[in-house]
């Protein structure tokens, strides 16, 4: 978005709002908050990359839709929807709040741009940010984990732009350990997270449009592991331009890999018997 979200954590006039008051953190009426009750001070508000854990409630119209959440997130990370990633570092600790927000920076299922989104929050815990070379490789791949699974919902919400940042973090995860000298199974475990995170960036490139990125980070993800289904089929599609073929040349390829469960290529129940091949793609569902 366009308006600045980084000057106003400065701003001397920002630092302690009145209760009872609202605070139009970016100057156009998009983002708005109103403290209900006030924390233990500016030095207890939480820094980018910081853990938190948050209590909320979502209204959508006035209807309460997520009521009496209690989540934890790291902030400024695309965990969680641009406002909240804009608001949580005005807050202190044990701080109770009142947000608006625009359509614009909360997307959220059920919501639309004429909605009126609103959240009471409380900030409940803070734990300092912890760098990466101060954590172990197993912790570093179960962060990767959870910012590609976090990526993935981004997809299926269409928020292509946040789940195009945590795929992004995933990568640069991945690439900040692997110069260590680490195990044989935590090196393999590192190798699978980052060709599984690089397909899940390249589905999202493509979505955007940008389809020789694309290629190149799919090429990248099968040199990792040569049996990525995403991968293939991203990279078929992108050197044909049909998702049709897509399907089929990533059939093919990877039929010998099925599991029997599902194929990812054709996205349906697989029919494998681990003997047949090409009718294990037919069209016909098999019944449960």
């Amino acid at each position: 978005f366009s308006e600045n979200t980084e000057s106003f954590m400065t701003e001397e006039e920002h630092d302690s709002p009145a209760e009872d008051e609202w605070l139009d953190i970016l100057g156009s009426q998009s983002l708005l908050k109103k403290v209900l009750k006030h924390g233990a001070g500016r030095s207890t508000r939480p820094q980018k990359g910081d853990t938190v854990r948050l209590w909320a409630t979502v209204f959508i119209n006035n209807v309460a839709t997520e009521a009496g959440r209690e989540l934890t997130f790291r902030v400024g990370e695309c965990d969680v929807c641009p406002a909240w990633d804009t608001v949580v570092p005005l807050m202190e600790l044990h701080e109770r709040a009142r947000i608006r927000s625009s359509y614009r920076f909360d997307k959220r299922p059920g919501a639309k741009e004429d909605s009126a989104i609103e959240y009471e929050m409380e900030l409940l815990a803070v734990e300092a940010r912890k760098e990466v070379d101060d954590m172990s490789a197993d912790e570093v791949l179960t962060l990767i984990a959870e910012k590609r699974a976090r990526g993935v919902d981004w997809v299926h919400e269409e928020q292509l732009d946040l789940a195009h940042a945590c795929f992004t973090q995933c990568l640069s995860l991945a690439q900040q350990i692997q110069e260590r000298t680490l195990e044989p199974e935590t090196g393999k475990k590192l190798v699978l997270q980052r060709s599984e995170c690089a397909a899940n960036l390249a589905v999202v490139l493509n979505k955007l449009g940008e389809h020789m990125k694309a290629a190149e980070i799919s090429a990248a993800a099968l040199v990792d592991n040569s049996g990525n289904l995403k991968a293939i089929y991203n990279l078929a599609k992108v050197s044909f331009g049909f998702v049709a073929v897509a399907v089929a040349v990533a059939a093919i390829i990877v039929d010998a890999e099925c599991d029997g469960r599902y194929c990812h290529c054709c996205r349906r129940r697989c029919h494998h018997d681990g003997l047949s091949r090409p009718s294990s793609h037919s069209t016909t569902p098999r019944r449960p």
